[in-house]
């Protein structure tokens, strides 16, 4: 019985007692996430380089081999691990960055709409107001003239009257440069 249990033992190999073994197979794992391809292929071969001179020197211990190549086994699943993961980063950070230029130029794009609909909406009230002055306009003057001795004095300042912007600062921009001149005629 105690045959069976050292032989079980000794086919199965126990954790390292000793940090070493993590380093060994980290190595290639974080030179994979910073180095790319050919960082953790270099690395990685010093590493298994490593591994076997001490795979010589450990030899005559029983497991050694089986140990060793489960170690180097390991160190180049890492590195394709590293080379992997920095692929996805990369990928992620590409995306990521499409997807905010998409969302800049998606905001440019609704700025100008709700700015050329402000637009639209300023000169459909300015023209309402300034058509509005005139029809105010035409019916003074039609009033005035039915006047048996109209004064043309008064005519002319209805006219200039008609000719003055709407009451009011102006909103739309495209008219607010605009100088208006009263001049009597």
């Amino acid at each position: 019985m105690a045959l069976t249990s050292s032989s079980a033992r000794s086919s199965s190999s126990p954790p390292p007692r000793s940090p070493l073994a993590y380093a060994t197979v980290c190595t290639p794992l974080l030179s994979g996430l910073l180095y790319g391809w050919r960082g953790a292929g270099v690395l990685t071969g010093l590493q298994i380089a490593v591994l076997l001179t001490v795979h010589r020197a450990w030899e005559h211990r029983p497991g050694a081999g089986a140990n060793t190549l489960l170690i180097a086994g390991f160190c180049v699943a890492a590195g394709i691990i590293g080379v992997t993961l920095r692929n996805l980063m990369f990928r992620f950070g590409t995306a990521t960055q499409a997807l905010a230029e998409a969302t800049s130029r998606l905001a440019v794009a609704e700025a100008v709409e709700s700015e050329r609909a402000r637009l639209a909406r300023d000169l459909h009230d300015s023209v309402a107001k300034t058509l509005h002055g005139l029809a105010l306009a035409a019916d003074a003057l039609a009033t005035s003239a039915d006047h048996p001795t109209p004064d043309p004095a008064h005519l002319r300042q209805q006219a200039a009257w008609s000719r003055r912007p709407p009451a009011g600062p102006p909103q739309n921009p495209a008219t607010s440069s605009r100088t208006y001149a009263v001049t009597p005629t």
